[in-house]
């Protein structure tokens, strides 16, 4: 005997108002997911995400910008300084100059580059097989 109930009509408008929506995690992204809300329930944790009272990377971005900028402290600028900088002497005092980016001296080190014939040494290596090649054709 097979009989299927009556589903109320409010019941169907309640279900076309509030989809349900699931998905399936792994047991590590489960325990994350448990971790980040809390004693919220999935739902209300969703919900707040979704509308933005949540910042998921809000606390690492915050702990990360504290840590890089602690008061007093240069040490991340010079050491990004001394790993990134591009610079030359000045040919009068022979200080050093930081060349920044899209600067006249910038845009002189590019001309002086391309016309001194720098590249990717994979690419002069590719380059020099292809001239080997086309000598023996």
């Amino acid at each position: 005997m097979t009989s299927k109930r009556k589903i109320p009509p409010a019941v169907i408008r309640y279900r076309k108002a509030h989809p349900t929506v699931s998905c399936t995690l792994t047991s590590e992204l489960k325990v994350l997911l448990d971790q980040k809300k809390g004693n919220l329930s999935y739902g209300a944790f969703i919900k707040k995400l979704l509308m933005g009272y949540i910042n998921p990377y809000g606390d690492g971005r915050k702990t990360g910008y504290t840590e890089g900028y602690k008061a007093g402290s240069e040490a991340g600028y010079e050491n990004g300084k001394e790993e990134y900088r591009i610079w030359y002497n000045c040919n009068v005092c022979g200080n050093p100059l930081t060349i920044k980016p899209n600067s006249e001296a910038h845009e002189a080190v590019l001309k002086l580059m391309k016309d001194a014939g720098w590249g990717h040494a994979k690419c002069h290596e590719k380059k020099e097989h292809n001239e080997m090649l086309g000598e023996y054709d």
